[in-house]
């Protein structure tokens, strides 16, 4: 049927499937490789296989926003829920794939807005990130933190029309400013002073006196001036804005003013800012390492839990800061923890598997092959359980294929005791086989077979002897006198009476011996007398 987070909604559905079904799964993986989780999760396989049908897709630049755009529209058509909406065959993937390669863009359109995570993750306040971005950093995409508070969070295209009502708003008020700074200034209206209160005097501007010219301000000094003043602005908005500054703003100024040449008060003053804002970087990365740190952490113990050891190391190996020095410790001792719970298990299997072969138990060894978790499946532990199995297996049909023989032998030499001892100790080992069915038919011989000398007992007692034409026990037409459990009585030539053990007869003797005793009434007991002339045939081989 398919693995529940793989699945097309029509699937889980019961729907009519197709080949589209396939292109549907293959987005779903594509999608765990380029986020490291699956599109959906729930606690139960009915729980995703609803997400597959109900949910949109999670916006896989959420989990990685490295992901481009364009990556991100081939996933989402592979995994429409409509099949009549996903790319129709294989050849339509290649060629897309092929264009992004060659640095063009899809040439199929997106999916209905709806569906598209680009747009529910704008709509949500997340831009898209460009390809390069670094997780945990603002970009120029990014909503600041005043924008999000004017905003309502409004679902959908509500909150895309308030987004851009915005955008004209700020536009409108721009305009508006830039007109008023383009105008001359309009002349200030005379003021009456108020009582009680004054003015300080504005000294009056310096009138040129004729034959001079007003002195000429320094171009250096005003541009040290300019320099330190950019410098404080960025200092005061790193200090206010503090761990949730604009750190790639920032240092993008910085290194404009860095660029330029500096008075050396200048240069320090930009060098201090550069440090500081290194200083928060380092911080915030350290941060979202701890962060990433708890999630790889807490993703490796679960796997380890459920005996996955391979894949566990696999995920701390690829953890971007293995090497960050105030995680190492943790690392290297979480990946020694992993390693010895996977050794004490394997011991601890291989020394149930071992007690299991002594015992000669394929129950057992059946049990451990049934109970090894899913991550074993498939390997080296698996491949020796089921060669265990087979090995007992093979040499126990050896064992109880001899039984099924030496119970023939038993019925052949009239051993009814023995038939049915045998029967008890193996009977359940055979099952639903041929041999099993055979075994059975020798336990109802044996049990039919004392009742056929009896039925023939009675009878030569109610009618007398009668006379057996031809050779029989090696005696020629001798009478036949009675029976009893253990031979039948004969009187032969001479007036002599000879008992010949029943197991001295074959199965054709008595088969006439019984039908001339008691004619139809021997016809219960002919299937017997079968049986038994196929077990004396088999224990002769």
């Amino acid at each position: 049927m398919g693995t529940p987070h793989y699945m097309a909604p029509e699937a889980g559905l019961g729907k009519k499937i197709d080949h589209r079904v396939d292109i549907y799964s293959l987005g779903a993986t594509l999608y765990h490789l380029l986020t490291g989780k699956t599109p959906y999760h729930g606690t139960s396989a009915t729980e995703v296989l609803k997400a597959h049908v109900m949910d949109p897709l999670p916006p896989l630049q959420d989990l990685n926003p490295e992901v481009n755009d364009d990556v991100c529209a081939l996933v989402e058509r592979m995994m429409a829920k409509k099949p009549e909406e996903r790319y129709q065959t294989a050849s339509e993937i290649v060629t897309e794939i092929e264009r992004l390669q060659g640095g063009s863009t899809l040439g199929r359109e997106r999916i209905p807005g709806n569906e598209t995570m680009i747009l529910r993750r704008f709509a949500s306040g997340k831009a898209a990130s460009p390809p390069g971005t670094a997780a945990g950093m603002p970009t120029t995409g990014d909503h600041t933190p005043e924008a999000h508070a004017a905003v309502p969070q409004a679902p959908g295209w509500t909150r895309l029309l308030g987004w851009g009502l915005a955008i004209v708003g700020v536009a409108l008020a721009g305009a508006a400013a830039w007109l008023l700074l383009r105008e001359p200034a309009a002349p200030a209206p005379p003021t009456t002073p108020t009582p009680g209160l004054t003015r300080p005097a504005t000294p009056p501007a310096p009138v040129a006196t004729p034959g001079t010219t007003p002195a000429s301000v320094d171009p250096a000094v005003e541009a040290e001036r300019r320099d330190a003043a950019q410098i404080a602005a960025l200092s005061e908005r790193l200090r206010r804005d503090g761990d949730g500054a604009d750190a790639r703003d920032i240092g993008a100024q910085i290194a404009d003013i860095a660029a330029r040449p500096l008075t050396p008060a200048n240069r320090q003053r930009i060098d201090e800012l550069r440090t500081r804002l290194e200083d928060l970087v380092r911080r915030r990365r350290s941060e979202a390492d701890r962060s990433a740190w708890s999630e790889v952490e807490g993703e490796a113990t679960r796997l380890t839990q459920e005996r996955n050891w391979d894949l566990a190391l696999r995920r701390l190996d690829a953890f971007k800061a293995k090497d960050d020095p105030t995680l190492a410790p943790r690392i290297r001792a979480l990946r020694e923890e992993i390693a010895k719970d996977k050794r004490q298990f394997l011991a601890g299997l291989d020394e149930r598997i071992a007690a299991a072969q002594a015992q000669k138990s394929v129950a057992r060894l059946r049990d451990l092959r049934e109970q090894l978790p899913k991550a074993l499946l498939g390997g080296e532990v698996e491949n020796r359980l089921t060669s265990a199995i087979s090995e007992l297996e093979e040499a126990n049909r050896a064992a109880l294929s001899g039984e099924v023989t030496a119970v023939a032998a038993d019925l052949a030499r009239w051993e009814l005791v023995k038939v049915a001892e045998r029967h008890a100790r193996i009977r359940n080992q055979l099952g639903d086989s041929t041999q099993g069915r055979q075994l059975d038919d020798y336990l109802t011989a044996s049990r039919k077979l004392p009742e056929l000398i009896t039925a023939m007992g009675g009878e030569l007692t109610q009618k007398g002897r009668l006379r057996y034409r031809g050779a029989l026990a090696g005696w020629q037409n001798p009478d036949i006198e009675g029976t009893n459990a253990k031979s039948l009585v004969l009187l032969v030539a001479g007036g002599a009476t000879v008992e010949v053990a029943w197991g001295k007869l074959s199965p054709a003797e008595i088969l006439a011996v019984g039908q001339m005793v008691l004619k139809d009434g021997f016809e219960p007991f002919r299937a017997s007398v079968n049986v038994l002339a196929q077990a004396k045939v088999g224990s002769e081989k």
